[in-house]
């Protein structure tokens, strides 16, 4: 498994690399994937520079067919707003942008397992905006899909909700996610 680092929360990704390679040790959590290797794929490249494409390669170079790519980002999308405040609205997945969604491409058709987040801004990937992405790809719809596991934020029964696994108000939303038909 290699997780593709937030850029500036890092207790998010942590937490979900957790609940995927967490040992099974007698106490604690036991990940999914509990007897996997954790690798980290940084989304700054060596200068500095802001590359979840150069990420997703990497991480793609350094593992082997039937290995989880996992990316933990998220991107402006076309409806992005910076409120000043820290909160930020219209973050989209990373497949938004081409280059990004290429990179899937390659790493899907390389026997590699992507899994991507969905993003946490209540965006609808089916909306035309949404679905145009730049340079006009089309990267939600779903008949132009990159081979990506995309996911968004689900309760569990735990957390105030009667339907396990049903969409956070919060998670991004669309037919290009998997379980979508769960959340309708």
């Amino acid at each position: 498994t290699i997780l593709l680092f937030p850029s500036h929360d890092m207790n998010h990704g942590t937490a979900v690399l957790g609940q995927m390679v967490s040992k099974h040790n007698g106490w604690g959590t036991t990940g999914i994937s509990s007897s996997s290797t954790a690798l980290f794929a940084g989304a700054y490249d060596v200068s500095g520079i802001y590359n979840i494409a150069n990420a997703i390669l990497q991480a793609a170079n350094a593992t082997q067919a039937g290995d989880v790519i996992l990316i933990e980002q998220q991107i402006a999308g076309p409806y992005y707003v910076n409120n000043n405040n820290g909160i930020q609205d219209g973050l989209v997945p990373v497949g938004y942008q081409k280059v990004n969604w290429d990179a899937v491409k390659i790493a899907v058709g390389n026997n590699r397992i992507v899994v991507e987040a969905a993003g946490n801004e209540k965006q609808n990937l089916d909306d035309p905006g949404n679905q145009k992405g730049n340079l006009n790809h089309f990267p939600f719809h779903p008949n132009n899909h990159s081979g990506a596991i995309m996911v968004g934020a689900g309760h569990s029964v735990t957390t105030g909700s009667s339907v396990a696994r049903s969409r956070i108000d919060f998670s991004n939303y669309g037919s290009r996610l998997a379980g979508y038909r769960d959340w309708e």
